[in-house]
Formats: structure tokens, sequence, C-alpha cells
């Protein structure tokens, strides 16, 4: 079995959401962060063939970036990566599942009350200015029939701010995120948001998903 960029590019993403990842036969992957207040899943195009488990998936990243045409063989306690054409190989060996946090069932999203459409421009300088900013927190809120993403301090009324107009509302609401959870590849995304303190970010072209946990200051009006 070989591993195309695609899937690369997502498990990279998944190593900063946790370290640990149980691949599971089939498709799809999935991830949960320790905390367990995001999870990430992603449709693949290989078929893995059975249950890897995987402690720190960067060291496992960085070993595979050693090799140019790397191919994968598996048996019970280990995979086999080979260099194709050569006589350079890995052995890597597979985790003890049980000392994983991997997810353990799929959200039931519940109804949501707000949606919109969020660019990969406005996902990145948001992120962008909230990195510059050392603006620990995301809010969504509703400002006069528009809905603005800002990165802000929630704690700080005097902190430095930015914001930008994602769409449009006839509701009232002030949802809050941690900026360190918006780990999402680059992309546009749908976005829909829970006043149960759920949302869901599904990118428009890219079979990938995650859900983020809403902060519990969050508020909604109607």
């Amino acid at each position: 079995m070989k591993l195309s960029d695609a899937t690369k590019e997502i498990l990279k993403n998944f190593s900063e959401i946790n370290p640990n990842l149980m691949i599971t036969p089939g498709r799809e992957i999935k991830t949960i962060s320790t905390m367990k207040n995001i999870l990430a899943t992603a449709g693949v195009e290989e078929n893995f063939p059975q249950e890897i488990a995987i402690y720190d998936l960067s060291e496992f990243l960085g070993m595979l970036s050693l090799f140019n045409k790397p191919s994968f063989a598996f048996d019970d306690k280990s995979m086999t990566i080979n260099e194709e054409g050569t006589s350079t190989k890995s052995k890597y060996y597979f985790a003890d599942p049980s000392i994983l946090t991997t997810p353990q069932k799929d959200v039931k999203m519940p109804a949501t009350e707000v949606e919109f459409t969020l660019t990969e421009t406005d996902l990145s300088k948001t992120k962008k200015a909230a990195a510059m900013l050392q603006l620990p927190d995301i809010s969504i809120k509703s400002v006069d029939g528009d809905i603005i993403m800002s990165a802000i301090d929630k704690k700080n009324d005097t902190a430095n701010t930015y914001g930008v107009k994602v769409g449009t509302t006839d509701k009232k609401f002030d949802f809050h995120f941690k900026t360190e959870h918006f780990k999402m590849l680059p992309g546009d995304y749908n976005v829909h948001i829970s006043s149960k303190l759920i949302s869901n970010f599904r990118h428009k072209t890219k079979t990938i998903q995650y859900w983020i946990a809403l902060e519990n200051t969050s508020k909604y009006e109607g």
C-alpha cells in the first residue's frame, strides 16, 4: 500500500489535534483531542486493511519523510515501510490501543441556529491576526444583522481585536471558541453552530470535517 500526498496532509493536520491515532479498516480516519473538544474525520483514497495504532503521529510522519516513494506492508504488530526500488526499509511497531485517546463514537449534531460559509481568506487572516496580537479567543457574533468573526481576548476589554463579516443573520448570539482549537486545514468551510455549544466545520472541496466545542461563556438569545 502507498499513501497519497492528500492523506499525508490530513495526517499532519491530525497530529496537531492529537499525537495519538487509531486507524481502523476502511477509507476513513478520525481523531479527537485529548480534552475531547475537537473531533475530526476525513475520507481518504487508501483502503486501510487493518487497525493501525500510532502513539506519536508526528514521530511517524518524521520517519516517513526519510522515504521518497514509501510503500507499506502490515502484520499483526507492526508495519514495514519500504523505499521503492531499493533495500531501504523501516519497521514501525504499533502502540497498545488501550493507552491511546481515540474517538469512541460519532457526534450527533443537534439542531443548528447559525449557518454561514467561511472562506479560506477570512479563516487564514483571523488566525494570523490572533497569532500576531496574541489573542486567545475567537468570537462569532451577531452585530446589527451581520455575522462577525473576531479574534479577541474575552477577558480583556481593552485588548486589540480583528474582525471580519462572514454572513448575515436575524438572530442574536455571541459564540466563543478558543483560538487554539481552530486547527482546520486551509479551505472554504460550511459552518453550522448550535446553541448546545457544538459546531461543525465541513470543508467544501475535501471530505474532511471538524466538530469544535464552544466555550461555556457563549450566549444565544434567538
